[in-house]
């Protein structure tokens, strides 16, 4: 696939061997002839700005869900939206409403290949780029979006030995910005992911940004900096670099109405507070709160807060919300679980996310595939991101709220939290690597037992914390103590009950932190089982 986030992104991240680039400025791409190019210079000149009150969102299929959700925020903003969204409507249908109306916000969601945009009825025939080019309606100024497969690949003209004429270059040419995918997008079977939210964050950020490249480019990093613990995968890297602004990057937009948008996380489900800075580490207290939404569906049941989620493939879709831990001076190193309170859904059927694009076979991904994983899911719930930018350094602390442990191949255990408590620690040093756990070890009692963790760290352990529950919707948690005799070895003892499960954090002198929870099985307690003996005789 191709990318222009090259180009802007002067950090990139390593990652699986190799780059990835997140866009620090707002870029563009001008194609392909020079009348076409002219064409949206010239309109830009004679209007830098957008004043856009008329919409079209379409959709269909698995693109359903996204395109109500994009009339829903478009209306939200006070915009009058013609929607054309069912699995029947026609290239007719689309041609008419598109090309032969104006509308200045156009999420045109459907199957494409660069030449043919593909409607929910086939039948019918598509449109082409083609029409787009000589359509007699005055479409200059207006922006069109897409989450179609190739919708934004440019063929070049003279290497094409057919179907030369694509999107991109019939609407620059027409004088209309254009942002698409250059290769595959993908979407989520059961709800809004990958290429679907991608949009989604687009149009949210039109309300906060100054023009369409900066828009652009903050759904870029909303999208990375929300994903959450080993969540990053091939289908986010694509997701991100595909996605293609075509026009001018300073093309502003201005909607009638800016719904407040504020952080989800520090608005009704999060709220943190700075504690303390000592011996130049700080910390900052996080409380989540989580208002959960269930939504059932055919394949069952998953949870969501204020939208958001968490699809990883071949896994339980899970809530997921985030909080911006940034301050100024310093850079948060790591997160420590304080505790929290959960619920409890036995028998739960989860909903197991499916990845797929136009070219999935149809009956493959309506088939849910089998989760049997007999341990908790995610086992470390909370990830701080951390995205260096032009405006500088954007930290969130990521956390999925709710876990799953399978029974069989279809149901298992849910638990949603409640509320989790954490202590996000601060500092200016270069050490980024978190301490090292060499050994958990479970020591029986009589009413108790003791738990013994050997850590080790070069800039030396300050922390060492014991997160348990005993079955009974609580977290709690216990800092452990050092050993007098080796600075290596920290003890602490817990209640000797048949349902206790714990994990161990481990904090450095720097704030890094390191987290073992036997793979998410979790530690439980070494309960010895007595039984009396018989002995027979004559």
């Amino acid at each position: 696939f191709l990318s222009d986030d090259y180009y802007a992104g002067f950090t990139p991240f390593a990652w699986r061997g190799r780059g990835l680039f997140l866009p620090e400025y707002a870029l563009s791409r001008l194609v392909e002839t020079p009348t076409e190019i002219l064409a949206i210079i010239d309109t830009f000149l004679a209007d830098p700005n957008l004043t856009a009150t008329t919409g079209l969102v379409t959709g269909y299929d698995f693109l359903s869900d996204q395109a109500q959700g994009i009339d829903a925020q478009l209306t939200a903003a006070g915009m009058t939206v013609t929607s054309l969204i069912n699995d029947h409507w026609t290239a007719a249908e689309l041609e008419n409403l598109w090309l032969n109306n104006r509308h200045d916000l156009n999420a045109i969601n459907a199957h494409f290949g660069h030449f043919e945009a593909i409607p929910a009825e086939t039948s019918g025939g598509v449109v082409t780029p083609a029409e787009v080019a000589a359509t007699p309606i005055d479409q200059a100024g207006s922006l069109v979006f897409s989450v179609g497969c190739h919708s934004g690949f440019s063929a070049p003209d003279h290497q094409a030995t057919a179907n030369g004429l694509d999107f991109p270059q019939a609407l620059l040419g027409r004088g209309v910005t254009y942002i698409a995918n250059t290769g595959y997008g993908y979407g989520d079977a059961d709800t809004v992911g990958y290429s679907e939210l991608l949009m989604t964050l687009f149009v949210e950020q039109l309300c906060q940004s100054s023009n369409i490249g900066q828009a652009l480019r903050q759904a870029k990093l909303a999208y990375f900096n929300r994903i959450s613990l080993h969540s990053l995968s091939p289908y986010d890297e694509k997701v991100l670099a595909e996605a293609t602004l075509y026009g001018l990057p300073m093309y502003g937009v201005e909607l009638p109405i800016c719904p407040n948008m504020t952080d989800v996380a520090s608005s009704s489900n999060g709220r943190s507070l700075l504690v303390s800075i000592t011996d130049d580490l700080a910390t900052r207290k996080v409380v989540f709160t989580p208002t959960f939404t269930a939504h059932a569906v055919a394949n069952g049941k998953y949870f969501s807060v204020l939208g958001e989620t968490e699809s990883n493939p071949g896994q339980p879709i899970q809530p997921r919300t985030s909080l911006d831990v940034s301050h100024p001076g310093t850079v948060a190193r790591g997160a420590v679980f304080e505790g929290g309170r959960y619920q409890t859904f036995d028998s739960f059927d989860p909903v197991v996310t499916r990845v797929i694009t136009e070219d999935s076979d149809l009956p493959l991904w309506q088939a849910e595939p089998p989760f049997a994983f007999d341990r908790w899911v995610p086992a470390s719930w909370s990830l701080i991101n951390s995205i260096r930018t032009a405006d500088g350094l954007q930290q969130r602390l990521v956390v999925m709220p709710a876990h799953y442990r399978a029974l069989d191949e279809q149901i298992g255990i849910e638990r949603l939290f409640d509320e989790m408590t954490y202590t996000v620690y601060y500092a200016n040093s270069e050490d980024r690597t978190p301490p090292s756990i060499w050994a958990v070890r479970n020591l029986p009692g009589i009413g108790e037992f003791t738990i013994e963790v050997e850590a080790t760290d070069f800039a030396g352990v300050r922390r060492v914390v014991v997160a348990y529950n005993t079955g009974d919707g609580i977290w709690l948690t216990v800092d452990m103590t050092q050993s007098p005799n080796d600075e290596d070895f920290w003890t602490t003892t817990l209640p000797l009950k048949p349902t206790v499960e714990y994990f161990v954090q481990v904090v450095d002198e720097v704030g890094n932190v390191a987290v073992s929870n036997n793979k998410g099985r979790y530690f439980v307690t070494p309960y010895t089982y007595y039984f009396p003996v018989f002995f027979l005789g004559r």
